[in-house]
């Protein structure tokens, strides 16, 4: 092979590779919706957790670098906000996401992403050591993450688990001041649910990048 060949040779492949990489780095724009309720607890049908758990998945999936985040204007603000009260209400769910979908549209999403609490469950069991005895509470959450598709409707979904241990009685959830929102960092239930969004956003994101 002579040397010119292997040169244009050369030439080409990096010109695909690097035509790859920038097609690799498109985002799409995304907006979250909302998250629909699935606990009967009554300690979770504050719907400032559902606010709050749509900002964690939002955050999950901004953090991946693979989506640009929809900044929410004042003229689709109040929808959304009735859409998400709805949806963690199970208040028509179908017809609530049908909205969504209608309201993320009108944003300029090309992608809308949305969760769903699945479980929640706080075992006790009992800890000794020596003389000493305590309970140990473990919070177990389960929580679904679906990504859909604007343009071709197609879904992509991941399932996700979390769990943290306390010795100490504490409220499941604290809430901001400042915002009308809960605060995740504050109890021992908000980072089980940080590990368990983190975790669904990652199996519907490595579904995602297989298209």
């Amino acid at each position: 092979m002579s040397a010119f060949f292997r040169n244009r040779l050369f030439s080409a492949c990096l010109l695909c590779l690097l035509i790859g990489a920038g097609h690799g780095q498109d985002k799409k724009a995304l907006l979250v919706v909302g998250v629909t309720n699935e606990v009967k607890d009554e300690r979770w049908q504050d719907r400032r957790i559902g606010f709050g758990l749509t900002n964690l998945i939002a955050e999950s999936f901004f953090d991946s670098g693979q989506f640009i985040l929809l900044e929410e204007k004042e003229e689709i603000r109040a929808q959304l906000k009735e859409v998400r009260e709805k949806l963690w209400m199970l208040s028509e769910e179908a017809v609530q996401l049908q909205q969504a979908a209608k309201t993320a549209t009108l944003a300029g999403a090309e992608m809308m992403a949305y969760g769903r609490v699945v479980s929640f469950k706080t075992p006790t069991t009992r800890v000794s050591m020596g003389p000493f005895h305590s309970r140990e509470k473990v919070t177990e959450i389960k929580v679904e993450v679906i990504l859909r598709d604007l343009k071709t409707a197609k879904s992509y979904s991941g399932e996700g688990k979390g769990k943290a241990k306390t010795t100490t009685t504490s409220v499941v959830f604290e809430y901001r001041e400042d915002r009308d929102e809960v605060n995740f960092d504050k109890t021992t239930v908000g980072e089980a649910t940080k590990q368990a969004v983190a975790e669904a956003v990652k199996k519907v994101l490595k579904e995602y990048g297989r298209e």
